[in-house]
């Protein structure tokens, strides 16, 4: 069965002299996936956490995923390995595949400041 996701990828906690070579081992990840044309290369950006790098897929175009309930963990599964291999050590990796069909579906910009509120 097919869903329809917006899908981001977020990661923190990297070894700043490394972040191209991470950005280049997603970016090749994505490829492999086909989904290059739905989630642009990773950008950096700073919050109050500090430095990370991220990607989102289009709000008004979500992505189509067939077997989406197994493909979200063995993707979140493979870029935190991609992202750590290119890293030298370990990073924080969020990767999320929300169902783009939910009424309830909080867009980033909420959804970050939900986290922040929670703290």
């Amino acid at each position: 069965m097919s869903v329809n996701l917006h899908l981001s990828i977020i990661i923190r906690d990297y070894n700043p002299s490394r972040r191209d070579i991470i950005k280049q081992a997603i970016q090749e990840e994505l490829v492999k996936q086909q989904l290059n044309d739905d989630l642009p290369p990773l950008t950096e950006s700073i919050d109050e956490k500090g430095c990370f790098l991220a990607t989102y897929s289009n709000r008004d175009a979500p992505v189509i995923i067939s077997n989406a309930y197994k493909w979200i963990p063995q993707f979140r599964e493979t870029l935190q390995q991609k992202a750590n291999l290119a890293n030298q050590g370990n990073c924080n990796v969020h990767f999320d595949g929300e169902d783009a069909d939910d009424e309830d579906y909080q867009d980033y910009e909420e959804e970050d400041e939900s986290e922040e509120n929670d703290k």
